[in-house]
């Protein structure tokens, strides 16, 4: 920051009442064009203020719990280090609790909220720094669909979320929206990938909770809650025998392979007859996978297939 934009950041400093100037931002279809916004305002140094960390609280609707992790600390060593690089966004308390008044217990005092940067803050007071700049945005504070979307984007993006939270996150942004379709989009991924988050949701609260403590991987997660519930646990031992039989048929293969002369022929090429049985295989798994998907969910599987040829 220039010695003017620093001067005029901590004259600034101070009370929420004061005057300040707000920035115009447009709350379109899509929410990297406001967030973009929001970060284009820093480019005026009227708009900025250096905040003590004591008036500063954590987003309460931010779906990150936990700042404890590596990659807070690491933060916290680029700021002792280099500074702050970027200006974290906030919104008076006043206007935040005009929209969010059940949240006042958990602002404590604090005159600002943070809403863009709230790992910006963890990574602050982890580095036992004094202030934080700021871009002041108060029309978020009355955006709540928009409020929700630019912290879950800035998130996922950011840093992954817990996958049964992400997946909650991502079906509040299906019922608001409509489609899976649409929710992809406003996060910048993939329907697949929407698809996949959200068929943890499927999962019995047993399952989940392996999932959550980490007993159970995303991709055993996934590939079990397509059986019904009452069929998921069973499918997961009989998923667990199957890699391990696996593993261990294609060690014994390797190995017999490299049995001194070893000179057995190689498996012979498959006849027409077996590619004309394998054309019926398919035919019939695309039938059974017709009956049991939804089209979100027939759109999430070819987005897979075809991300998978390449």
């Amino acid at each position: 920051m220039s010695e003017v934009a620093a001067s005029s950041a901590d004259s600034a400093a101070g009370s929420p009442t004061k005057k300040r100037k707000r920035g115009r931002v447009s709350f379109g279809s899509d929410v990297f064009a406001a967030q973009a916004s929001l970060q284009a305002t820093t480019d005026s140094s009227a708009s900025l203020r250096r905040i003590p960390l004591s008036d500063l609280a954590h987003n309460p609707r931010n779906p990150r719990y936990g700042y404890d992790d590596p990659a807070i600390q690491e933060l916290a060593d680029s700021l002792r280090e280099h500074g702050q690089l970027q200006p974290a966004t906030v919104v008076a308390r006043d206007v935040y609790l005009a929209h969010y008044p059940e949240d006042a217990d958990q602002l404590g005092a604090a005159a600002w909220v943070v809403l863009i940067g709230n790992r910006r803050l963890a990574g602050a007071r982890l580095a036992e720094l004094t202030h934080l700049v700021a871009s002041v945005e108060d029309r978020l504070g009355g955006a709540d669909p928009m409020l929700a979307e630019a912290t879950l984007v800035e998130n996922i993006h950011r840093q992954d979320l817990p996958p049964l939270l992400e997946a909650r996150e991502l079906q509040g942004l299906v019922e608001r929206h409509g489609s899976q379709r649409t929710a992809a989009k406003r996060v910048a991924k993939t329907q697949a990938w929407v698809s996949q988050r959200l068929s943890l949701l499927k999962l019995t609260p047993e399952l989940q909770e392996k999932l959550r403590i980490g007993e159970l991987s995303v991709k055993e997660a996934r590939t079990v809650a397509s059986a019904p519930p009452e069929e998921q646990a069973e499918k997961l031992e009989s998923l667990r025998r199957g890699s391990s039989a696996g593993e261990g048929t294609s060690s014994a293969g390797a190995a017999m392979q490299d049995q001194p002369g070893n000179d057995s022929p190689s498996p012979a090429p498959a006849t027409e007859q077996h590619d004309r049985d394998a054309v019926v295989d398919v035919s019939k798994m695309a039938r059974r996978l017709r009956r049991q998907l939804d089209d979100d969910g027939l759109d999430a599987l070819i987005d897979a297939l075809v991300a998978l040829r390449g």
